[in-house]
């Protein structure tokens, strides 16, 4: 497989819409197809997240493991009783197995890296 870049347009483009959530895109920028023999996939991509009051229901429980680190703005994070709120540069890691809700005080760019083969979420 040949080396991938992509500029900061190219990545930043996020055409897909979270079902269930208007306000949160997702666009993966490089990762593993899925493919015969492929036993350990990795994922890279940018979320881009808008304040939405109505939304801040847990996601499906994660079956992979993922973690990232904010670009822009600032992001929640809520698992059970636990919420925790992180601005540019912090960095976050959700285990396999994991329900996160998801919130921003405003709006937030996120760079996440998962365990999952490129386009399954």
């Amino acid at each position: 497989m040949p080396l991938e870049v992509k500029t900061k347009a190219e990545a930043y483009k996020t055409a897909l819409v979270f079902p269930g959530n208007p306000n949160l895109r997702l666009s993966d920028v490089h990762g593993s197809v899925k493919a015969e023999g492929s036993l350990k996939p990795l994922a890279t991509g940018y979320f881009f997240l808008a304040k939405d009051e109505s939304v801040n229901k847990p996601f499906p429980e994660y079956t992979y493991d993922e973690t990232g680190i904010v670009i822009e703005g600032s992001l929640i994070l809520s698992e059970g009783v636990v919420t925790k709120t992180l601005k540019a540069g912090d960095t976050f890691f959700i285990p396999k197995g994991s329900k996160i809700a998801f919130n921003t005080e405003d709006y937030t760019i996120v760079y996440k890296v998962g365990g999952r083969w490129i386009g399954e979420y």
